[in-house]
This record gives C-alpha cells, sequence and structure tokens, in this order.
C-alpha cells in the first residue's frame, strides 16, 4: 500500500491532538483579553509564550512539550504550577525579551496562583479571572 504525504500529515496532526492534554482550562470573567502563562518555579528565566484568552471567553491551556499535566506539576520542585495572568493590550508589540522582562516584573500581574493537582482538581481543572 502506498502512503501519500497529506495522509501521514493528517495521522501525526490527529496523533499529537489526541496526545495532548487540554484538560486545564482558564475562565476569563473578566472585560479585557488576559494573557496566561504558567511556569514550575518561582524564578522566571524563560519566556515561553502565552495563551491569549477573549473577555468572557473559556479556553484550554496545553501542557507544552508534556503529554499530561501531572508531568509538569511532577517536574516541579515543591509539585506546584504558578500561573500569572496578564493584560493582553500591554503586551502588544513587545518583542520576547521585553515580554519576558515585563513578565518577571510581577507587579504588571493582574493574578497569580499557585497551585497543586489536587488544588486543580477541586477547581475541576478550571482557573478562573475576573477583574
Amino acid at each position: 500500500m502506498k502512503f501519500r504525504p497529506s495522509y501521514l500529515l493528517f495521522l501525526l496532526c490527529f496523533f499529537c491532538f489526541t496526545c495532548s492534554d487540554n484538560k486545564l482550562k482558564v475562565k476569563n470573567n473578566s472585560s479585557k483579553e488576559i494573557i496566561v502563562y504558567y511556569f514550575r518555579t518561582d524564578e522566571i528565566t524563560e519566556y515561553g509564550g502565552g495563551t491569549r484568552i477573549l473577555p468572557n471567553f473559556t479556553k484550554s491551556i496545553p501542557a507544552i512539550n508534556r503529554t499530561k499535566w501531572e508531568e509538569v506539576f511532577e517536574e516541579s520542585p515543591d509539585k506546584k504550577v504558578r500561573f500569572y495572568i496578564y493584560d493582553a493590550d500591554l503586551m502588544v508589540g513587545k518583542t520576547a525579551t521585553e515580554h519576558l522582562d515585563w513578565i518577571r516584573d510581577t507587579k504588571n500581574c493582574l493574578s497569580k496562583q499557585k497551585l497543586s493537582v489536587s488544588e486543580l482538581e477541586s477547581l475541576n481543572w478550571e482557573i478562573s479571572y475576573s477583574d
């Protein structure tokens, strides 16, 4: 049987989509667009990109480079993950270096939550933000 490249691409995309852990959701109950970042420690050493969420919208946050969110928590020294929420309008036009500097200065943060797996399970894997 001869495989077509488009068929292989479809299988690869399907495999990646079905293996991603999308159970963690952030619900934006505010009137502004937000960006959510997560880190395994209090020290923010690298910029990994964030997830933008429109006002009054709920969006899944992917476990970047991991199959399951539990793996992200296991890799954290204290088994907790920090979730930082920023005003998306304040990030427009910034370079990756400027983003990292902005994120590190946590006074710019609208909300910071440090959660364990059990705490997220009690929230049904949904973090809510309201302004």
